[in-house]
């Protein structure tokens, strides 16, 4: 297994990419199936679940170690240097202090993963493990060696790491390591924020979609709430027009039954007129009785009037306030005693006249 160092010595003649190669560098990083990796910020938790490699690197980069329980100070030291760095880059950029996460076993060996947290959102991500006697188990004393490095999700160990002289790769001092590092935290930087300003942009358009296909189902649910309410309605008013045409075809056949008996009476009443007319002249005797019960045809006289005035007063509209059911309440009795006094001939036309008023009536209240 090939080692390469990281020199923790000052290093006044560390020297980070020339332009060309950083551009170089970054061409590789940003292609079009890598450029979400490394403008999209990785989450400690998410890094320290998923990034563990299936078989042990063939070339472990030796750079950064330290003991476990000194880890907090050496990545403090890291990052002072780092952002020294940046400072001579890009007078905006901050890199935050490391996030540890706890030792975290694979079936190779037990891996620690430290974060920071730059202040245009960037994440910087180092992954240690601690090859002792034991590789699964991490102890105080176990001096841990970073060998892996991530700008965001991209994986930048090979670009950052190594010191390339020739075809061999040799050691590098903490001061390069960190300038390489700061150059490609200020080189993506723009992309990164412009990158965060598209996704915000998209997710703010989605939860406008979101919410606007909320309204429209809240509005879709109103409107079938008002559908079902009208439908219901509308039985009702089928069951009260059934309601009223039954009892519109009862009074009906109420109205047709009077007529008939106003009809059969009237037939009685010319029966009778015409068994008078071939009776003989009325002699003394029956002109003394008949004088015998005038006081019985004065009382008569005077119902005569009063159920006359009650028909009369219904053509007059005086019950019209009762509705055309009251109207027949009121005028079927009067009527059917004219009939039963052998007046239904001398009043025909007066009844006649009130039973078309009550039709009329009903008619306009009940329409077909």
């Amino acid at each position: 297994m090939n080692k390469l160092q990281v020199h923790l010595d000052y290093d006044p003649l560390a020297k980070g990419f020339d332009s060309i190669t950083l551009e170089e560098w970054f061409d590789q990083l940003s292609t079009a199936d890598s450029l979400d990796l490394l403008t999209e910020p990785l989450p400690l938790q998410v890094l320290d679940d998923a990034f563990y490699p299936e078989d042990e690197p063939a070339l472990i980069l030796d750079m950064v170690s330290a003991k476990y329980q000194r880890l907090p100070r050496t990545l403090a030291a890291l990052r002072r240097v780092i952002q020294k760095k940046l400072a001579t880059l890009d007078g905006n950029l901050v890199i935050g202090d490391a996030t540890i996460s706890k030792p975290r076993k694979n079936k190779l060996f037990a891996t620690v993963t430290a974060q920071f947290i730059c202040s245009d959102g960037q994440t910087l991500s180092a992954q240690f493990h601690a090859p002792d006697k034991d590789p699964l188990i991490v102890n105080q004393n176990d001096t841990l060696i970073a060998y892996r490095w991530l700008l965001n999700k991209r994986d930048i160990t090979h670009i950052v790491s190594a010191k390339q002289n020739g075809n061999t790769l040799t050691d590098i001092s903490l001061d390069e390591l960190a300038f390489k590092l700061a150059q490609l935290i200020s080189g993506n930087s723009a992309k990164f924020i412009e990158r965060q300003q598209q996704l915000k942009q998209a997710q703010a358009e989605l939860q406008a979609a979101d919410d606007e296909l909320t309204a429209l189902e809240n509005q879709a649910t109103e409107l079938t709430t008002q559908i079902a309410e009208q439908q219901q309605k509308h039985q009702d008013l089928e069951e009260e027009n059934q309601t009223l045409t039954a009892q519109r075809d009862e009074l009906k056949k109420l109205l047709e039954e009077m007529l008939a008996e106003i009809e059969a009476a009237k037939a009685e009443a010319d029966e009778k007129r015409q068994q008078e007319q071939q009776q003989p002249q009325t002699t003394t005797s029956e002109i003394t009785a008949a004088n015998d019960g005038d006081n019985t045809s004065a009382d008569e006289n005077d119902e005569e009037q009063r159920l006359v005035k009650i028909l009369e007063d219904i053509l007059e509209g005086k019950y019209d306030h009762l509705g055309s059911f009251g109207i027949f309440d009121t005028l079927e009795p009067p009527a059917d005693r004219l009939i039963e006094m052998g007046l239904g001939e001398k009043y025909d036309e007066l009844i006649g006249n009130v039973a078309e008023y009550y039709a009329r009536k009903d008619a306009e209240e009940h329409p077909l």
